[in-house]
């Protein structure tokens, strides 16, 4: 796994992580107002 990440560029990876994040906070955000309209 180390040597596959090794053949990306640095700014790759980051951006890969930051759309990661955004992505999990926008899910979690979405899941929250769903059960609240639910209850």
């Amino acid at each position: 796994m180390r040597s596959r990440k090794d053949h990306y560029e640095p700014w790759v990876l980051l951006a890969v992580e930051s759309f990661e994040r955004e992505m999990l906070a926008f899910y979690r955000r979405s899941q929250f107002t769903v059960i609240k309209k639910a209850a």
